[in-house]
Parts: structure tokens; sequence; C-alpha cells
């Protein structure tokens, strides 16, 4: 599945593409939170853009709980998010 755009338009940064990926996976914030044991504040930061920088570490967490690529996570030119 690909995402170029996001649910109104335009290229999707970081934030966006970790709430559209999380929805897809029908996950809520705390069950994405277990599932790349981080805190559900650390999701809900990096989904508001609070926090622009994730570590590499978590940001693979992530990407694995979700089944994406890490690279379609950060590179806001990628537009191909399968793992």
């Amino acid at each position: 599945m690909q995402y170029i755009e996001g649910r109104h338009g335009g290229i999707m940064n970081f934030s966006q593409k970790l709430r559209s990926a999380r929805l897809d996976n029908q996950m809520n914030q705390a069950e994405l939170a277990r599932a790349s044991r981080l805190t559900r504040g650390v999701i809900s930061k990096w989904e508001s853009g609070e926090s622009k920088n994730p570590s590499a570490v978590h940001v693979l967490r992530v990407a694995k709980a979700l089944a994406v690529s890490p690279q379609w996570l950060l590179n806001d030119a990628v537009t191909e998010r399968r793992a």
C-alpha cells in the first residue's frame, strides 16, 4: 500500500505518517506504545509534532510494530511504506 498524499492533500510528514499507519493498523496510541516498547506520551508527542527528533532505535521499533519502513516514516519524499 502506498500513500503519497495526506488525507487533506500534500506530502505527509513524520507525524502524519505515524498517525496514518497507526490508524491503518487499528491501534490506539497505548497499543502502539506497548508494541514498540515506548510510552504513550512519546507516541503522542511525535504525532502532535511536539517532538521532532526521534532516536533511530525508537523509529525502528515503531516501524516494526506498524509493518512500515523506517525510511517511509522519516523521509517526506519516500512514498513506499512497506517494511
